[in-house]
């Protein structure tokens, strides 16, 4: 496959992830997001970011500290904070928060987790923060 052609498939693929987004947009109350600092609107997360090895698993991180995480059509969704600790955490749904070691280096961002250092996996910005649109 020539570099067009994937350009043009993770175009489409995130054309069709932000409109089931958009489509199915909900909100998760941050009220139960323990330990955090304030998400800034200008953060380096912010963006959408594509799994290196499994093409077209997207996490999606937006300036209000709401994102989602998936397949296109299998999206699921979360409150993102940075721990005083420095942590990433993802609370999804009310009850399960995840907390990830995050590092970005030249748009590549690794994410290991901090239950199970032996997850570790990273992804490749496709949009950043610059282009001041908010991903629902």
């Amino acid at each position: 496959m020539n570099k067009n052609s994937k350009k043009l498939k993770i175009l489409f693929s995130l054309l069709v992830f932000v409109m089931v987004v958009i489509l199915t947009s909900c909100s998760i109350s941050r009220d139960h997001v323990i330990d955090i600092l304030p998400v800034v609107g200008d953060h380096p997360l912010v963006g959408i970011w594509d799994r290196e090895d499994a093409y077209n698993f997207l996490y999606i991180f937006n300036a209000d500290g709401a994102g989602s995480r998936g397949f296109s059509l299998q999206a699921s969704w979360f409150n993102w904070s940075i721990t005083e600790g420095g942590y990433l955490a993802l609370q999804i749904g009310r009850g399960t928060t995840e907390y990830h070691d995050f590092e970005i280096n030249d748009d590549i961002l690794t994410l290991t987790n901090r239950e199970d250092s032996t997850i570790q996996r990273t992804y490749i910005r496709v949009i950043s923060n610059s282009v001041g649109v908010e991903y629902r």
